[in-house]
């Protein structure tokens, strides 16, 4: 799949510009593409998202509805 990496460079640079620490840009339309590829490729697995990873409320909305499941641990 192809990323619009032109586009996504483009929106990291104006956003981060006025940034003054770190920050992480996150495309949920790859993200999306990317989870069904692998419930494509491991389809009878259960799939857990570790939530400790990235807590992002978007990211986990948008995974449960794709139908993943999470695991929570601290």
């Amino acid at each position: 799949m192809p990323i619009e990496s032109d586009r996504l460079l483009e929106v990291a640079k104006t956003r981060l510009a006025c940034e003054k620490t770190p920050a992480l840009l996150m495309d949920k339309g790859l993200i999306k593409a990317k989870y069904e590829e692998f419930r494509r490729c491991f389809g009878r697995a259960g799939i857990y998202y570790a939530v400790k990873s990235n807590p992002h409320p978007a990211i986990i909305t948008l995974l449960d509805g794709l139908g993943c499941d999470f695991e929570i641990s601290s």
